[in-house]
């Protein structure tokens, strides 16, 4: 998982996973957060730990045993050596975009994640069409399945219904890669 904030997504993952599942979800450190530009004004990060520190949530779930923790910055290649080492060898069979929200995150997050998802793997993403903020998200997206040819998939849920404390609105979004169980996506046309 890239981007670990408050670790809501990571203790989903730890709880639903296997038995024998292995987590790794990364963030910021505190000292680096918030001082990096987006470049899109509408990109502002999620930066301010006001509520708890990061990865909380997770961290007294029953399967939090699951989750290696580091935080450095995502895009480095310090970590691209950190998460192959975290793999020995094997692949990613889902991979969760939840950082910056901006471009140039997106894109070097899903590039890094890519030739490491095994066969039927998913990559995916949050923030998806959340305009007008996080435009770089969609920026990219629609972007590479433009020039690429590939199938994107989103699905937003209904509004959230009266009462109901959470005021923010949840989608899902992926892409068919052409590798995806061995059919051709790019001759594919929706039914």
């Amino acid at each position: 998982e890239y981007g670990t904030l408050y670790g809501r997504g990571t203790k989903i993952m730890t709880e639903q996973s296997p038995q024998n599942a292995r987590i790794l979800t990364v963030d910021l450190p505190d000292e680096e957060r918030g001082i990096g530009k987006t470049p899109y004004s509408t990109d502002e990060a999620f930066v301010q730990l006001d509520e708890m520190p990061v990865g909380t949530k997770y961290k007294n779930s029953p399967a939090g045993h699951k989750v290696k923790q580091v935080r450095m910055d995502a895009t480095s290649p310090k970590f691209a050596t950190t998460l192959d080492d975290f793999l020995k060898g094997e692949t990613i069979d889902f991979a969760l975009i939840d950082a910056a929200h901006d471009y140039d995150t997106t894109k070097a997050l899903f590039e890094l994640s890519l030739p490491r998802i095994s066969r039927g793997g998913v990559i995916m993403t949050d923030d998806y069409a959340k305009l007008p903020t996080h435009v770089g998200v969609t920026r990219y997206f629609a972007e590479i399945a433009d020039t690429q040819g590939l199938l994107l998939y989103h699905f937003n849920p209904l509004p959230i219904p009266q009462g109901v404390k959470e005021t923010r609105q949840s989608g899902l979004f992926f892409i068919n890669l052409p590798e995806a169980k061995n059919r051709n996506w790019k001759q594919s046309s929706p039914n």
